[in-house]
């Protein structure tokens, strides 16, 4: 699905109703893509909904760049990857 074979990636990140906008998705993110490059990966990628505009902001604005779109048997999705 991505770019480079040697990519970490993740799905499903989700936040409560309570702690959205404190922020709570970013830590996570930024946790992983620590994560991804202390284990020695490229990059970190993830499978998104266009329509998951919140998720898809935050992942733009922590360098995540779109690579494409892929048609899966349960969903068309956008293919965004950060590279290190």
């Amino acid at each position: 699905t991505f770019k480079s074979n040697n990519v970490m990636s993740f799905g499903r990140v989700m936040v409560a109703n309570d702690f959205v906008g404190k922020h709570v998705g970013s830590f996570l993110v930024k946790s992983m893509i620590a994560e991804a490059r202390h284990l020695g990966y490229d990059g970190v990628g993830i499978l998104v909904d266009d329509f998951n505009t919140r998720a898809t902001q935050l992942y733009y604005h922590l360098g995540f760049v779109k690579e494409g779109r892929n048609i899966f048997p349960w969903a068309e999705l956008d293919i965004l990857a950060l590279y290190f």
